[in-house]
This record gives structure tokens, C-alpha cells and sequence, in this order.
């Protein structure tokens, strides 16, 4: 088995002069020479070699140093490659052998920008000049990734060694992530944030003896995503939306704050050689410069700084521009703004509407009433001004409801994203009128009176906390009819005066005699509904309200040996009654009698019937008191001389 050989007694040395090794480059005539050498003690036989742009001119020897002269090819542009070779001794297992050794080192070229432009310029499809492409327009952003590159120039293909180097320099906070093979091109990951500035130059330089020409592009940074802060007076808004990278930031104002307040835009980056451009509403703000990116804002007198939004444009020239913007939501503050309505009492009637208005109420700020939502319970039908501070609505009270109270709320929506409300819900407490007894429309050939529906009493005014002549009755009657003279036999027909739109006591057309509890109609034929809505006046202490309807689909006319009016003789009976005032009352009432014989007794008992007070020989028209009694409800009968009586209840507060 044959041994490997070991070789021993080499030179492995390497040229004296380090890299770059540059030569001149000259147009015409002789080029400047330069001089390449190495030493090593065991050459023997040296041989120099030039390939590429680059010859030898001579060589000599100088003990163990072995030295070359070469120069630039006249004309050429490609960089050169320059060898030596020498036969060395080595030995193994005492057999000598004779090794060839061959050290090589690249030559640079040094020449102008004049050189290299009409160095392009003589290769076809070339042209340009030497210089850096990379996106267009030259901008970056923070951690963006970008290649850039540069045309290659290539005289030398059959030695495959081209006119030189690329050399490539940008920032040191800039990462590398891939380059040509040919030098030409390379991928770079720009700087974060922090790191990036406003502007970077990325170099390549061709030819590594041309220190001092080069190819550059500059880049700007390009406007990213700007937001704008509240960066004093943060207390005036009671609630800020500001995520760091968003766009759109958003403030909760209260109504009644006038404060003067500072936004800045972009407040995590320096200026970067941006310009910015503020939109304030001049209508309701003005504003003074404090720096590039941050102003101070002033409420117009009279506006209390209405809601707005307000804007901020950075601008980066050719790199484009971004706006951020800042809503200013206004909140309502309880006791600043306050609904006011036209009602003369805090009464409120179903069917009937309402104007109410929101005072102080901030320029440009959308406001929602309510509640407005359909249901089982009762709720405020807007019928105008929605969104404004002044709107038109009545209370809906569903069929069956026995609500006393409707609230009417306004509220300032929030422009955010959340809370979904800004601020304050102002209230306004609204009772509900409603009837606490039913009533029913009782007929008497041509009359209709209103009556309590259990027993038909006329004496119901107590429970409606209104004495007789403070009860207001609305009268309609809705259909056709025909005023004609009795007595009628069947068929009935109407239709001479249509009330399709309702005939109302006093109109035109109407066949209404009289409008109180009790009203009359025409005689003749009737073919509709008649209905009454029953309601407290001012000065009543209760809050009532009520409908009541009856169907007349046939004749009206007046009992035998009446009349046709109310004031004629077939005017019904009314029975005995009662009436207390105040009720509810705090000790102190009054006592009215009609159509009773006088000089009976008043006998009080409370809710479990206990006589608690006897009042002898009683008046048409009596005070009495129940001080020190026990609150709550009693009822209080009259009993005639003849035995006659007649009741009512009592609320002692």
C-alpha cells in the first residue's frame, strides 16, 4: 500500500502588498506602473502572469525577493488578475519531489467619473451613468425591507473578472439580509423607529481604488400613521379614546367647560423634517403655535367650544402625507342642561303632544331622546327634532297600562368607540295621566253623560282629585248623521253630514248641544262612534286622564214629553253626591252636598270601619278636620233626616 506523500520545504508566502493593489487607468500612451512582490527563501524558476486589464512590463530578483512591474492596459477598464508561479522541493520517506506553486492577487483600477461615464456610454444598452436605484419614490418607513442596485459593467467576459467591485455602505442600525453574487444588488431591513431619522443615504462605490467617487440615493422617511394627544389640561375631558397608533383620537368634553386646551400630533416621533398642517373649525376654536406638531386651542366666546373634530396633516413632501383627526364630543352636565316642556304642569296626556327643549346645548352636538322603543310599556313617540336640542313628541301608553310615570331622557352619543355614551343622561320626570275609575258614557234619548261605570254615579270628581267644575271634557263624534224629528221607526239612515275628520262641540256642522259631563246631540240618525277624553285641569292635585267611546249606529232622539236640548225638560235625574276637597288632603276639608236634604248626620270610619268622628245637623257646604288621626284612607258617609245616604273616600296624608 503506498504511503502518502509529505511535503515539507514549501514556501508559503504571499504578496507583499496588501489589498487594494491599484493601477492608474490611462485613455492613450503609457500607463503609470506599479510594483507587486513577495519573498520566500525555496523559489526556484518564477514565473509572472497578468490576465484581465493588467500586464507585466518586468520582473527581478533581489536576494529572496521576488518583484513584478505592471501597469494598466492602455484603454481598459477591466480589472486585472496578476500571478507568479515557482517550482518549491518537498520530500517524502526521503524521495524529493518537485511541487509548483502559484500565488495570484487582483489589481484595481483607478480612474475618474469621467473614465467610468464613458465606460457606460461605449457598451450598447448600457448608458446611464454608474448609479443606485431603489424604490420610487425614495421612501421608507421604520423596519421596512428595500433592494437596492446598481447596473454592472462587464469588459472582460472571456476572463471572467469584469471591471471591478461593488462596494455597498449604508447605516450601521440598517441589517443585511441578502447580496448579488456579482455585487450588484442587495436586500436591506431599514432601522426601527428610533433608529431610522428623517433621511438615509445608501452608497455604492465602484471600484475599490475610487474612494472618493460613488453612486447615492437618498431616502425620506415616509409620514406613517400619526395620532394626536391631549398633552395639557387632560382633566377637561372626561374620557379620552387615544389607542398610541391610532389614527383617530377621540375626547369627552363636558358642556359647560370653556378650557383651554394642547394637542400635539405625532407626539412619539420628532419633526423628521415634516410638515404639518392643523384643520381647526374657525367657527368655534382658535389657536396658537407652540411647536411644529403642537398647538393650543381656545374656545370662541359664546360657542363653549361646540363639538368638532379637528385635524392634523403630516406632510412628507414626495412620501406622501397622513391625517389624523381629533372628535370632540360634547357631555351634558346635569343643572347646565336642563329639558324644559310646555306643559302647564308636570301632567302629561296620551295622544297629546309636547314641545320640549334642552337648554345650553353645545353647537354641533347631536343629541338622542328617548326612550323611544315600541312596546309593553310607555314610551315618547318623537315626532320632530331628533339628534337637536328641541323636539315634538307625546306619550304612547299601551292598551292595558297601568303606568303613572314616563321619564324623557337626552343623552350626547359618544363618537368613539367606547363608551357608547358620553357624559350625562339628563332626566326629566314626566307623570303619566291616568284614570283611576272606569267610566262609561251613559245615554238618555238625546243626552250622554259621563258616569262611573260600577254604579253609574255621576259623583266620581274625588277620585280624580279635581272638584266638578275643574274636570275638562273633550267631545267627538266620528261618522255620519242626519238631524231629522222623531220619532223613528227602523230603517235609520244616515249620511246627509259626514264627521269622517271628528265633529267637536262649537265646529262647523257639529250636532253638538252643550259640552260638559254632560252633552247633547241633535236628534236623528246616527251612524259612528262618540267619544270622550276626560282630563284634570290646573288645579287639580291628582293627574287624570281618560278615554271613553260609544258606538251610535242607530237613532237619537229624545224620550216622550222631552226635549232635545239639555236645558229642555228631558234632562236626566242626577243622583245624590258628595264631594270633599282637598282629597288627598292633610286635615283640614271642605264638604259639599247636592241634591240631598239637609240637617243629617257625617259619620267617619276608618279602613277597618271603625267609627273614628260623627258630625251632627250638616250643611249644604261644611268644613271639618281629621287632625291627629292616623294617615290613610277613610270613608265618609251622609245619612239624611229620611234615612237617604250617600259616601265617598278620604286620603289623609
Amino acid at each position: 500500500m503506498a504511503m502518502p506523500k509529505t511535503l515539507w520545504g514549501q514556501c508559503n508566502a504571499s504578496f507583499n502588498q496588501s489589498s487594494p493593489v491599484c493601477v492608474t487607468y490611462c485613455a492613450t500612451g503609457t500607463c503609470a506602473t506599479t510594483t507587486l512582490s513577495i519573498t520566500c527563501t525555496t523559489i526556484q524558476s518564477p514565473v509572472w502572469s497578468a490576465v484581465g486589464g493588467v500586464e507585466v512590463v518586468s520582473s527581478s530578483v533581489s536576494g529572496s525577493t521576488y518583484s513584478a512591474v505592471i501597469r494598466s492596459k492602455t484603454g481598459s477598464f477591466c480589472k486585472g488578475r496578476v500571478s507568479i508561479r515557482w517550482i518549491a522541493q518537498g520530500s517524502a520517506c526521503s524521495t524529493q519531489y518537485d511541487v509548483v506553486n502559484v500565488r495570484s492577487i487582483d489589481v484595481f483600477k483607478t480612474f475618474s467619473k469621467t473614465d467610468l461615464d464613458n465606460a457606460y456610454s461605449a457598451i450598447p444598452n448600457l448608458g446611464s451613468p454608474f448609479r443606485v436605484v431603489g424604490n420610487t419614490p425614495p421612501c421608507i418607513t421604520p423596519d421596512g425591507v428595500y433592494t437596492f442596485s446598481v447596473k454592472g459593467l462587464h469588459q472582460c467576459i472571456a476572463d471572467e473578472i469584469g471591471i471591478d467591485d461593488v462596494v455597498w455602505s449604508y447605516p450601521g442600525s440598517w441589517t443585511l439580509l441578502y447580496q448579488s453574487n456579482d455585487q450588484t444588488s442587495v436586500t436591506l431591513k431599514a432601522a426601527n423607529s428610533a433608529n431610522l431619522g428623517g433621511t438615509t443615504n445608501i452608497t455604492a462605490r465602484l471600484g475599490r481604488c475610487n474612494a472618493t467617487w460613488q453612486g447615492n440615493i437618498t431616502l425620506n422617511r415616509a409620514a406613517t400613521n400619526p395620532w394626536i394627544s391631549v398633552s395639557l389640561n387632560d382633566t377637561a375631558f372626561s374620557q379620552l379614546d387615544q389607542g398610541v397608533t391610532h389614527p383617530n383620537a377621540r375626547g369627552c368634553l363636558r358642556a359647560n367647560s370653556t378650557v383651554v386646551f394642547r394637542l400635539r400630533c405625532n407626539p412619539n416621533e420628532t419633526t423628521f423634517g415634516y410638515g404639518y398642517t392643523w384643520n381647526v373649525p374657525p367657527t368655534v376654536y382658535t389657536y396658537t403655535t407652540i411647536s411644529a406638531n403642537e398647538i393650543e386651542v381656545t374656545p370662541k366666546a359664546g360657542t363653549a367650544g361646540a363639538s368638532a373634530t379637528i385635524s392634523c396633516v403630516v406632510n412628507a413632501g414626495q412620501c406622501g402625507q397622513k391625517t389624523a383627526t381629533f372628535a370632540i364630543t360634547r357631555s351634558l352636565v346635569s343643572g347646565y342642561n336642563v329639558i324644559t316642556s310646555n306643559a302647564p304642569t308636570n301632567c302629561y296626556y296620551p295622544e297629546t303632544t309636547y314641545t320640549f327643549n334642552l337648554s345650553n346645548l353645545p353647537v354641533n352636538t347631536g343629541v338622542t331622546w328617548g326612550p323611544t322603543t315600541v312596546g309593553s310599556t310607555p314610551y315618547w313617540e318623537i315626532l320632530s327634532g331628533q339628534g337637536t336640542g328641541s323636539i315634538s313628541a307625546r306619550p304612547v301608553i299601551p292598551t292595558g297600562s297601568t303606568a303613572t310615570s314616563l321619564d324623557l331622557t337626552v343623552s350626547a352619543p359618544y363618537s368613539g368607540f367606547t363608551p357608547p355614551q358620553c357624559g350625562s343622561t339628563i332626566t326629566l320626570p314626566c307623570t303619566l295621566a291616568n284614570s283611576p275609575v272606569a267610566l262609561s258614557i251613559l245615554q238618555n234619548g238625546t243626552q250622554f253623560t259621563v258616569v262611573r261605570t260600577s254604579d253609574n254615579s255621576t259623583n266620581w270628581y274625588g277620585d280624580f282629585g279635581c272638584a266638578q267644575n275643574l274636570i275638562v271634557y273633550d267631545w267627538k263624534f266620528t261618522g255620519t248623521y242626519q238631524a231629522q224629528t222623531g220619532p223613528f221607526t227602523p230603517p235609520c239612515t244616515t249620511g246627509t253630514v259626514s264627521c269622517s275628520s271628528g265633529c267637536i262641540p262649537g265646529g262647523s256642522n257639529s250636532p253638538f248641544v252643550g259640552n260638559s259631563q254632560t252633552a247633547g246631540l241633535l236628534s236623528g240618525c246616527y251612524n259612528g262612534v262618540l267619544e270622550v277624553v276626560v282630563r284634570n285641569a290646573t288645579g287639580c292635585s291628582l293627574c287624570r286622564y281618560t278615554k271613553v267611546t260609544l258606538n251610535l249606529n242607530t237613532a237619537v232622539q229624545r224620550p216622550a214629553g222631552g226635549g232635545d236640548h239639555p236645558s229642555e225638560k228631558s234632562e236626566i235625574e242626577l243622583p245624590p253626591s258628595i264631594l270633599i276637597s282637598p282629597n288627598p288632603g292633610s286635615g283640614i276639608f271642605d264638604l259639599e252636598l247636592e241634591r240631598m236634604t239637609l240637617g243629617g248626620h257625617l259619620q267617619i270610619r276608618d279602613a277597618q270601619g271603625h267609627l273614628v268622628k260623627t258630625i251632627s245637623n250638616v250643611e249644604k257646604k261644611q268644613g271639618f278636620r281629621l287632625q291627629g288621626f292616623a294617615k290613610g284612607l277613610y270613608l265618609v258617609e251622609y245619612v239624611s233626616p229620611n234615612g237617604q245616604s250617600v259616601s265617598s273616600k278620604l286620603i289623609l296624608e
